[in-house]
C-alpha cells in the first residue's frame, strides 16, 4: 500500500546493494511472524522541507497474513509523515521489513561487521584495493583491530591523519568483501593480495 504522501521502501534491495551495514530479517525469522508480531518498515514521504529527514522507521503490528502478503495497523504515531497517522491499516510485504519482535540469529551474526577498523582515504574514498591487511589487538570494545592499506602509501601519508578513516568493517566489506573469511582470526597478522593467484597470503605471526 503506498499514497502519493507516503511508500514503503524495499528494504530488501537496500540489503542487497549494501548487504554489510544493512541489516534485513532472516527469511526464517519472517517465516515465524504471526498475527499481534510487531515489523519495523521504513515509511517515505517528499522531501518536507530544509533539514527535514525523508521517511520515518515505524513498528505495524501484523493483523492478517494471505500467502507472503502482511496486513497491520500502524503502532506509532508519524512525527514528520503527512497523510498517515497510529492505528492506520497498512499492507507490505516481507520484502519492506527491516526489524522484528522476535529473536534473529542473523541479527547477532551482523553485529560484528559494526566493529570499527582504520582505512586509508585511498581505500574508503577512492576506491583502490587493498593489498595488505594486519590484525592488531583492539583498542577498545568497538574496534575490530583491522587496519586496511593499499600497502605503497608514503611515510608522509600515513603520518597524516586526515589520510585515515575510522568505520565499520562493513562499509569496507561492501566495497571489497575478499576478505570476510578472514574477520575472526585472532590478532597481530597480517595478510598481502596475491594478484596471480587473486587471493589473500598470510604473512609470518608478528609475535613468533
Amino acid at each position: 500500500m503506498a499514497t502519493e504522501t507516503w511508500w514503503l521502501d524495499d528494504a530488501q534491495q537496500i540489503a542487497d546493494e549494501n548487504p554489510y551495514t544493512f541489516y534485513k530479517p532472516s527469511p526464517e525469522a519472517i517465516d515465524t511472524l504471526g498475527e499481534g508480531n510487531m515489523v519495523k518498515l521504513i515509511f517515505r514521504f517528499p522531501v518536507l522541507g530544509n533539514n527535514t529527514p525523508t521517511g520515518e522507521r515505524m513498528w505495524v503490528e501484523i493483523t492478517k497474513i494471505d500467502d507472503g502478503s502482511y496486513e497491520g495497523t500502524l503502532a506509532n504515531q508519524p512525527y514528520y509523515m503527512k497523510g498517515l497517522k497510529h492505528g492506520d491499516k497498512i499492507s507490505f510485504e516481507p520484502k519492506h521489513i527491516i526489524s522484528v519482535d522476535i529473536d534473529d540469529q542473523k541479527s547477532d551474526d551482523h553485529d560484528r561487521y559494526f566493529k570499527r577498523c582504520f582505512v586509508t582515504n585511498r581505500i574508503l574514498h577512492d576506491g583502490i584495493k587493498a593489498k595488505y591487511i594486519y590484525k592488531e589487538e583492539p583498542d577498545q570494545d568497538e574496534d575490530s583491530g583491522w587496519r586496511i592499506i593499499e600497502g605503497d602509501e608514503p611515510d608522509e601519508y600515513m603520518e597524516n591523519p586526515d589520510n585515515i578513516s575510522y568505520v565499520a568493517i562493513g562499509v569496507i566489506l561492501n566495497q571489497d568483501n575478499s576478505f570476510v573469511h578472514l574477520l575472526d582470526v585472532k590478532p597481530d597478522c597480517w595478510y598481502i593480495w596475491d594478484d596471480i593467484r587473486n587471493m589473500w597470503v598470510k604473512g609470518v605471526n608478528t609475535k613468533q
